[in-house]
């Protein structure tokens, strides 16, 4: 009886907690320090999809993450208005001289209701930091998150990025 109790204790436990990762792409690349004088141009990622359902505000949804979390270090943010591929966005940078492009892509976006389901939330995002004069890429980051299992409900994927991305972006100015 006590070692029933005790494993519905852990699984509640380790069911209550979001579970994040991140990982640099290019490990052998050192990291890099961003300006805090400068400015990003922020582009909007294409929504992010399970199938052939399409979250269509998940794209906003990240790229405003980011941007709450980039305004604690930078003067100047702008977004783009619609979805861009690098060469459009790092065009889109140049016109609003924007030092820094960052460039979100969602790779993964499923929201189910896991409080029903227990299927958990689950994010997948790639960020890559690019210098606006060269072109070069400075920094690539991939960013996932899976929700807690023991829910009440009001869970989404979007809840899984503010500290992840809060800490990666955190990571670009210290």
């Amino acid at each position: 009886m006590k070692g029933g109790l005790l494993l519905l204790a852990m699984a509640l436990v380790t069911g209550c907690a979001h579970t994040y990762g991140t990982s640099r792409t290019y490990t052998d690349m050192p990291k890099p320090k961003l300006a805090t004088d400068g400015n990003a141009y922020l582009a909007l990622s294409k929504p992010g999809a399970i199938g052939k359902k399409i979250y269509p505000q998940s794209g906003m949804m990240t790229s405003e993450e980011i941007r709450k979390a980039l305004t604690h270090y930078m003067p100047q943010v702008v977004v783009g208005g619609q979805p861009e591929n690098y060469d459009t966005a790092l065009a889109s940078a140049r016109r609003v001289k924007a030092r820094y492009l960052i460039l979100p892509e969602i790779q993964q976006w499923e929201d189910h209701p896991t409080e029903w389901t227990g299927q958990p939330d689950r994010i997948a995002v790639k960020i890559r930091v690019i210098d606006v004069t060269s072109g070069d890429l400075l920094d690539a980051v991939d960013i996932s998150g899976i929700s807690r299992w023991f829910t009440f409900g009001g869970d989404h994927p979007q809840d899984l990025l503010q500290k992840p991305v809060g800490a990666y972006i955190k990571s670009l100015f210290e």
